[in-house]
């Protein structure tokens, strides 16, 4: 079974990739798949037909409501992005899309507005490719303990965070038939 999980070598998508070790993983850097470019992910989906897609790309960065060009910066990259995945991904056959979200798509943060929104469509483009009949699901962590938080928060206390471990346990739960597609999984503690 081949699966592609974006993100490169993010904090979360390691871990992901360290569980998934008995399937083979594609797991590109920006370089290799820049997924607000629409035409490189229709080329790469192309070329690697991944019948698993776990999209986990995204940038977790400041941008006020009135920074416009900021704002749709983060919405190109972890919301049309994502959309430019499943799309080629489901075009190319790919039978089972995993979203990560997060808890910040339930309630808008200051400083944050972007990153927000962007993660409330992740969780209702989920709900969308569900009622096209794909098999998908929305992981929506709280807080997590990964590089880019802790660029933003470096004073925050990482032992309330969740460790992107939990993701990849989630992600193997799924495999194993433990949630229903269509499922919201809202990941508030470690498992």
């Amino acid at each position: 079974m081949k699966i592609l999980i974006t993100g490169g070598n993010g904090d979360i998508a390691q871990k992901i990739v360290a569980h998934l070790n008995k399937y083979e993983v594609l797991n590109p850097d920006i370089n290799e798949l820049d997924i607000s470019d629409e035409e490189q992910v229709k080329s790469y989906m192309n070329e690697y037909k991944p019948e698993i897609l776990i999209n986990n790309a995204a940038i977790f960065e400041e941008a006020y409501v009135k920074d416009a060009k900021r704002f749709e910066e983060v919405i190109k990259i972890n919301l049309i992005g994502t959309y430019y995945c499943c799309k080629y991904a489901i075009i190319n056959g790919c039978k089972k899309i995993i979203n990560i979200s997060s808890a910040a798509g339930f309630k808008g943060k200051a400083r944050f507005s972007s990153y927000g929104a962007s993660k409330a469509g992740i969780i209702t483009l989920t709900d969308s490719l569900v009622e096209e009949g794909i098999e998908a699901y929305c992981l929506i962590p709280h807080r997590m303990n990964a590089g880019i938080r802790r660029k933003m928060f470096p004073n925050e206390d990482v032992e309330m965070l969740l460790n992107p471990e939990v993701i990849a346990r989630v992600i193997l739960n799924i495999f194993d038939g433990c949630y229903s597609p269509g499922e919201r999984i809202d990941i508030k503690k470690q498992l």
